[in-house]
């Protein structure tokens, strides 16, 4: 569809362009944040060679991942997208009220000379 039409075809490539240029790796991120890896470690409690390893990771815990961002100075937010539905914003760790049911839980498991 999209090659029958040049205007489509070139509005797609322009957004595709765009959206390429947004995505970064870590180490962009911490660069353009005028950051060292040295920096970062001192941050995250690391050695640098750790940050570096941490760079070039394929695969990284969430819980990882928005710690080297905040050490960046910034915030992590991941959003799901799906092709029939609007996008989702992702909750990561417990929510306030998680951690109210999970205090009154406890409370309920405790043994009884503890209560």
């Amino acid at each position: 569809m999209l090659a029958e039409s040049p205007v489509a075809a070139e509005a797609f490539d322009k957004l595709t362009a765009e959206i390429e240029a947004r995505q970064h790796t870590l180490a962009q991120v911490r660069r353009a944040r005028q950051l060292t890896q040295a920096v970062i470690g001192t941050n995250l409690d690391m050695d640098q060679s750790a940050v570096s390893r941490l760079e070039h990771r394929s695969d990284i815990l969430l819980s990882t991942l928005r710690s080297f961002i905040q050490a960046t100075g910034g915030d992590l937010h991941l959003i799901a997208t799906y092709p029939d539905s609007p996008p989702v914003s992702l909750q990561i760790g417990p929510t306030p009220a998680d951690t109210g049911n999970q205090r009154q839980r406890e409370a309920t498991i405790a043994p009884r000379g503890r209560r």
